[in-house]
């Protein structure tokens, strides 16, 4: 027993130091990933990815005319059908645009996809004009094959 728990408590750890590296992934998709198992592509899903800037919330505080920077990872799960383009709205009005996508290994072993490989992006916009208080942050993503779809929104707080 005291072997068994000798050899429990570095993988929860390791478990414990992957989840905060990898906000994205659950508990049990972080274990997957331990034993060497690919996460699955939710059945249906067009489109998979994560705003990583933000950690696991669902809404971004910021001061008035500041500058905001967000990094993740967008990929669409059809063969042969890479990612394009991101466009970055705010309350639908069009913020910036990703075209360059960066090498994200970790989002392709994970999904043991290697066309995944190529979804890391970065985008950066000023919030100049935009008035305090709440309002919906989209990523939108088209594909080389005209595909789109959206990430889960964020609440952007502008105080």
């Amino acid at each position: 027993m005291q072997y068994l728990r000798a050899l429990l408590i570095p993988i929860f750890f390791l478990a414990g130091a992957w989840s905060t590296l990898l906000p994205h992934h659950n508990e049990a998709q972080v274990l997957q990933i331990l034993r060497h198992e690919h996460l699955q592509v939710p059945f249906g899903q067009l489109v998979l990815g994560n705003i990583e800037t933000t950690g696991n919330v669902s809404e971004l505080s910021t001061k008035r005319e500041s500058k905001i920077v967000l990094a993740g990872w967008t990929v669409f799960t059809q063969l042969h059908d890479p990612i394009q383009q991101l466009d970055i709205l705010v309350d639908g009005r069009h913020m910036a645009q990703v075209q360059d996508f960066s090498s994200r290994p970790d989002v392709a072993d994970a999904y043991g996809r290697p066309d995944f490989e190529a979804s890391g992006w970065l985008a950066s916009f000023s919030l100049l004009g935009t008035m305090p208080g709440k309002h919906v942050l989209l990523v939108h993503a088209t594909s080389q094959n005209g595909n789109t779809g959206d990430l889960p929104s964020l609440i952007l707080n502008v105080q």
